[in-house]
């Protein structure tokens, strides 16, 4: 009893290396049968060297001893031999694997001797754990708090377009490198007429629209952002010929101009688009740029609207 209470590790051998007796949590881990088997059918011994079987334990004094269980050999064991008449007692503990073994046989404090202190330090880590839980989780949450708010920032929330900040930090990056691209501002035609008639929800349907067809018309690359209000403006990887760009525009202003409706009204918007081909190293600043699509959007308009307009630079 006095074995069980204070080393409930515990195994008995006898003279002939064989196990007699367990405490009581060593026999929660042995698979059945151990009594009366050799030791090293159950345990493997690791240190001290030479030492393979109860035999081999009979022949040395008191020792520290290590080794693993044959039966969970991933988990380690630690403790040691003292010969006790023509057998020995050999008293075995988990080490740095009782947190592993209490997990896969079911541990409780019952388990452990009363002078064990196993349990506080599982305890201790167990909070540990909880506490490193709870940090990353607060840092994982601020990590996707600051990013929606970076997206945010940077992203019409109506449309899901990039807003002006984000458009003005593109045209910024672009003409700092020497690749050539085209910027391009597109204005709705006759859309305040569709949002004083059908209502403010007829508009941002409008506008969703538009943004969903820019969206789906330009290349990996390419930015389309919402300046404000019907504005559109949209940054192109490329600059090709005039005449494939002025075909893609008018493709795309024969999409807008689609007929649609909103709760059973029919409406009709188009497209006027403004735009340039840049090829650095033209010594071109943003607002300048800006300026010389304005001016073509305003042709396009003055033209009769529905149609696109090059600025040439000079």
């Amino acid at each position: 009893m006095l074995l069980d209470h204070f080393c409930p590790m515990h195994a008995r051998i006898d003279q002939a290396g064989c196990v007699t007796s367990v405490g009581p949590t060593l026999q929660r881990v042995l698979p059945e049968g151990w009594q009366g088997r050799n030791l090293s059918d159950l345990v493997t011994i690791q240190s001290p060297s030479g030492i393979h079987t109860g035999l081999d334990l009979l022949r040395m004094g008191p020792v520290r001893v290590t080794g693993h269980l044959r039966s969970a050999n991933d988990l380690r064991l630690k403790g040691g031999w003292v010969p006790e008449g023509v057998g020995g007692v050999l008293n075995l503990s988990f080490g740095i694997s009782v947190c592993d073994a209490v997990r896969r046989f079911h541990l409780t404090e019952a388990d452990f001797a009363p002078t064990d202190q196993t349990i506080e330090l599982l305890f201790l880590a167990e909070a540990n754990a909880m506490a490193m839980g709870s940090a990353l989780d607060m840092t994982l949450r601020l990590q996707q708090a600051r990013q929606e708010a970076e997206e945010r920032s940077v992203t019409d929330p109506l449309t899901g377009l990039a807003n002006r900040r984000a458009f003005d930090l593109a045209l910024a990056q672009r003409l700092q490198r020497a690749s050539p691209f085209t910027l391009a501002i597109m204005d709705l035609d006759r859309f305040k007429l569709v949002n004083d008639t059908l209502g403010h929800g007829a508009g941002d349907q409008v506008l969703v629209r538009v943004a969903d067809i820019l969206r789906n018309s330009v290349r990996r690359g390419d930015l389309v952002a919402r300046l404000g209000g019907d504005e559109f403006v949209l940054l192109l990887e490329d600059c090709a010929s005039p005449t494939a760009l002025g075909a893609r525009f008018t493709t795309l202003i024969a999409k807008i101009s689609t007929p649609d409706s909103y709760e059973g009204q029919a409406y009709h918007v188009g497209a006027s688009i403004g735009w340039i081909a840049v090829k650095p190293p033209q010594n071109c600043r943003a607002d300048d740029l800006m300026r010389h699509a304005d001016s073509a959007l305003y042709a396009a308009k003055s033209g009769g609207r529905g149609c696109h307009r090059q600025y040439h630079i000079s």
